[in-house]
């Protein structure tokens, strides 16, 4: 399981960087700049649910 929350974390690091990346790159009036937040909020409730689940 512990593995599994690793991975979790290491995906959704990944995710939010590439995100942050493509906001700073890109125009910033568009959605774009909500991503980063949105992508790391549903990653830590994704790996909190994941404890729970224990």
């Amino acid at each position: 399981m512990k593995r599994h929350k690793k991975e979790l974390i290491g995906l959704y690091i990944i995710l939010t960087t590439i995100s942050t990346i493509l906001t700073l790159t890109k125009n910033q009036n568009t959605w774009l700049v909500f991503l980063p937040f949105f992508i790391a909020g549903f990653g830590l409730f994704h790996v909190l649910s994941e404890n729970k689940k224990k």
